[in-house]
């Protein structure tokens, strides 16, 4: 069952020690340490830039997307500097992607099927991913990885349950790339129950 979670607000405001708004305030912000403007954005595509500086409106509000570390610099509509801050956007560090095979699979198998959400990027050698096979194979077998039908590497357990991961490069995905990942042509007898969580790092 999947559960709500409190959303981060839609906007930015920016208030006094009092709680007043800093209507028309003009906020700043640079490359740290220097007075070089850096972007931040509307979107979290990145496909509108903001002004710089950002008015905010009535409400001391305004909506930006960042990357990275700025410094901040808030000054109120006079022009009296506020603060000089540096401050940091933090995407998340990783995305999770839990697979598991309950039971024997079956002759060349295809599970899952994923869509990617958005850009994303497995790492070689599946650095941070997770792989157990519960009930041992007879011989060593292996599963194919592709991205839009093409193979980009292979998870393969031997008769001891040890994966070995042919992986050898980063491998990115963008919004609507399917990741598969295929069973050989013909199953294995007794490897069953697998589970493998795949680590993407974020872009």
């Amino acid at each position: 069952m999947a559960f709500a979670q409190l959303l981060p607000p839609g906007e930015q405001q920016f208030a006094d020690a009092n709680g007043v708004p800093y209507d028309g305030g003009l906020v700043y912000m640079y490359i740290p340490a220097t007075t070089t403007f850096k972007d931040t954005w509307q979107d979290r595509d990145e496909s509108v830039v903001n002004s710089n500086p950002v008015v905010l409106d009535s409400a001391g509000r305004a909506v930006l997307f960042g990357q990275g570390q700025y410094r901040q610099v808030l000054k109120d509509q006079l022009g009296t500097q506020v603060w000089d801050e540096l401050v940091e956007f933090v995407a998340p560090d990783g995305y999770d992607l839990a697979i598991f095979i309950a039971g024997l699979p079956t002759n060349g198998e295809v599970y899952p099927i994923w869509n990617a959400p958005r850009a994303l990027t497995l790492p070689q050698d599946l650095v941070g991913g997770q792989f157990t096979v519960t009930t041992l194979p007879t011989a060593t077998m292996t599963f194919t990885l592709k991205r839009n039908g093409v193979t980009i590497g292979t998870i393969a357990f031997s008769t001891s349950g040890v994966p070995t991961i042919v992986f050898t490069a980063d491998v990115g995905f963008v919004s609507g790339d399917q990741l598969t990942m295929t069973n050989q042509a013909v199953a294995d007898a007794t490897g069953a129950n697998i589970a493998i969580t795949l680590v993407f790092d974020v872009d």
